[in-house]
């Protein structure tokens, strides 16, 4: 059941882009609570929050307010020089077919956009929008990033942000307008994503969801997959094999609910906003893993759940993906969810989260591995 739209304030920076059943004796995984172990990763995610990783050719990248590598056979993470410096504020990162984009600047004066064909020699690009970018999306090898613009009222010391989408082409090396998503006021652009069963792009407000087919012709959408006044939609995710759960368009909202495909099929999940959804194997099957997030109404996150549409359960220390008690309570349990990453070639899953900076033992970006049956549980990176 739909719950009347709350307040959202100002917009969290997205990046795009999982649930299972909680597991129990039946199911036999993780039921052996292991000694006390203190999680021990880089002190470049130590305290810090991730917002994204994903895998470029032989190595993996993940943002902070830098953006890092690794060998993807490698343990040891070290920064990336972008724009032949590494004194920069990385704003977003992504990979978009077979290029990295990096956003950097954290003064909005200062914004500049780089690609990069190898993850380290980089290209600055020009003809950027008017406005300042705030983040960079990825669907189908297509390039999109999103503008920001703040009119100030000094007599009343308030003012209004302004958001708008663009698709990057190619053809022209220009950034094109999206329409209907264009000066959005105080609502920002909540995804981007490719439905490769029906060919199409959706682009998510947070009243509304449109599409195209055509993504050459983006300045003419007129499209609107569905608009609602009663939930405010938080993100937009496109996961899942035909194999598995089946290939679907996921919203979350910020009341707690995820809808598949359309409005119509919804689960209240929890009372706390959803955030990215992600499918992963679980025991010859598959499941999804479901994040959760914070608003500016102060509810809390719950790090994530698990399970399958319609029957999921908040991932604690009996979960299905975390392990015991000690490591799974000093991971991801209580907080925001920025991303997840599964690497079917490594059988890894990768969450981003925001720890927080009150424990030394927290870290934003963690890894379990799936050995075939079950999860080895979450290991601070």
């Amino acid at each position: 059941m739909l719950r009347l739209r709350r307040a959202v304030g100002a917009a969290l920076a997205l990046f795009p882009v999982l649930l299972l059943f909680s597991c129990n004796n039946a199911y036999g995984i993780f039921d052996d609570i292991q000694g006390q172990t203190k999680q021990k990763g880089s002190d470049i995610f130590k305290k810090t929050t991730a917002y994204t990783v994903f895998r470029f050719n032989n190595s993996y990248f993940a943002s902070t307010a830098k953006l890092y590598t690794r060998p993807v056979s490698g343990s040891s993470w070290s920064k990336v020089s972008v724009g032949g410096t590494s004194s920069y504020f990385l704003r977003s990162a992504v990979l978009c077919g077979s290029k990295v984009y990096a956003l950097t600047g954290e003064d909005s004066s200062d914004v500049k956009l780089y690609s990069s064909s190898d993850g380290s020699s980089w290209t600055q690009m020009t003809s950027l929008p008017t406005y300042p970018l705030d983040t960079l999306f990825s669907a189908n090898g297509e390039l999109f990033a999103v503008s920001h613009r703040f009119d100030e009222d000094e007599s009343t010391n308030s003012g209004t942000s302004y958001f708008s989408l663009y698709h990057y082409d190619t053809g022209s090396t220009s950034f094109v307008p999206v329409a209907n998503l264009q000066s959005l006021t105080d609502s920002s652009i909540r995804g981007v994503v490719y439905d490769d069963t029906n060919s199409r792009y959706y682009f998510a407000s947070e009243g509304s969801i449109y599409y195209t087919t055509d993504v050459t012709n983006t300045s003419s959408i007129s499209t609107t997959l569905f608009a609602t006044t009663s939930v405010t939609i938080w993100y937009l995710s496109y996961t899942g094999t035909a194999s598995g759960t089946g290939k679907h368009l996921y919203i979350t909202d910020t009341d707690g609910n995820l809808y598949r495909d359309d409005f119509s099929t919804s689960d209240d999940v929890n009372s706390t906003p959803l955030s990215v959804v992600a499918e992963v194997p679980y025991s010859g099957g598959y499941m999804l893993v479901v994040g959760t997030d914070t608003d500016s109404s102060s509810n809390a996150a719950e790090g994530y759940y698990e399970g399958t549409f319609g029957s999921f359960s908040r991932g604690n220390k009996n979960s299905i993906v975390a392990h015991s008690s000690s490591i799974f309570n000093s991971t991801v349990e209580n907080f925001p969810v920025h991303c997840f990453f599964w690497d079917s070639a490594t059988d890894d899953l990768f969450v981003c989260i925001s720890p927080g900076t009150s424990s030394s033992t927290y870290y934003g970006l963690y890894k379990s591995h799936y050995n075939g049956s079950s999860w080895d549980g979450w290991e601070a990176q």
